[in-house]
């Protein structure tokens, strides 16, 4: 570290330790709040895998419980001798893995909207790949500061690595949220099912809200608004993105009584071909479903089965 770098830190530390307590006493109470937010998604997601151990379920749960444990460890450095370090890394870690599991759950369900386009699975997992590179970054070149004040832990971070993460989360929930919306919206003005209206809606609310709290949060830690205590609105970020990703899983499984009937396709069977009948001339069903008509109608359900496939994960 050089003579400069030391030097700021050095002032800002300095300044932090004139602000006021309530500074942390606020920062308790925030994160608390979260906290609680993430023991609701744990007990909410804890019911649906009692119900169906499905691999997205579990992923959910797995994150719930991870951002559950961050804002407790977070918490527990105001109560009992936790290194500020530790609570640091902890977090740079816990964070970012939370984030890739719901950037994986987006990649999912475009990947599974775009007929499992393999280029598309390989252009969504560079965000993945460049969010493990990022924990890296941050804990090494872009490490920041981190001492106990005023009863909490206050960080003194280098804007670049804020406003790095800012990009990347903006990008990646744009880009995968487009990749869905886009497939959705085409099958919704063909089909204008119930379902397709649904997937579309989520993936709206979801779309406007994650990146909403991305440009938020980013825009906050770069102008460091809380000082030392700015860096606990990745908490909040981490627990909205959470929850509206939770909100599509509870919206389509409170839909799927009504829209199963609807994947069913009708039991038509072709008659044997007889030349000399109308029936062979025409190549029709007897329910006058032509061959043209029946492809439609497999297309039809070809849609409505992949959107399905984006909830049923």
């Amino acid at each position: 570290m050089d003579n400069s770098t030391l030097t700021t830190n050095c002032t800002q530390a300095v300044k932090l330790l004139t602000e006021p307590d309530t500074a942390g006493a606020f920062s308790i109470m925030f994160v608390s709040v979260c906290m609680s937010c993430f023991v609701w998604q744990i007990v909410y997601l804890g019911l649906l895998l009692r119900k169906s151990y499905k691999p997205l379920y579990i992923l959910m749960f797995v994150q719930a419980v991870g951002g559950c444990v961050c804002a407790f460890v977070t918490l527990l450095t105001s109560l009992i001798s936790v290194s500020c370090k530790f609570r640091l890394i902890f977090s740079i870690v816990t964070v970012n893995l939370g984030d890739v599991a719901i950037q994986t759950v987006l990649l999912w369900k475009a990947y599974i909207c775009n007929d499992r386009s393999r280029r598309l699975l390989t252009i969504g997992s560079i965000p993945l790949v460049g969010i493990l590179i990022f924990i890296i970054l941050n804990c090494t070149v872009g490490q920041s500061q981190t001492y106990f004040i005023a009863g909490v832990c206050t960080t003194l971070y280098p804007t670049w690595i804020v406003a790095l993460k800012a990009v990347m989360d903006f990008s990646s929930n744009l880009f995968l949220s487009l990749c869905f919306l886009k497939v959705v919206y085409r099958h919704y003005t063909i089909l204008g099912s119930s379902l397709q209206k649904a997937l579309l809606k989520d993936g709206l609310i979801y779309l406007i809200g994650a990146i909403l709290s991305n440009l938020i949060c980013g825009i906050l830690l770069i102008l460091k608004v809380m000082g030392g205590l700015t860096p606990i609105l990745y908490t909040l970020d981490w627990s909205l993105a959470s929850y509206l990703i939770i909100k599509q899983l509870k919206g389509g499984r409170s839909k799927d009584a009504v829209i199963a009937p609807s994947l069913a396709i009708p039991n038509i069977v072709l008659p044997s071909y007889h030349p000399n009948t109308s029936y062979g001339r025409s190549m029709s069903s007897p329910l006058g479903c032509s061959i043209s008509t029946c492809d439609d109608l497999k297309v039809r359900h070809d849609m409505e089965s992949s959107g399905k496939a984006a909830w049923d994960f």
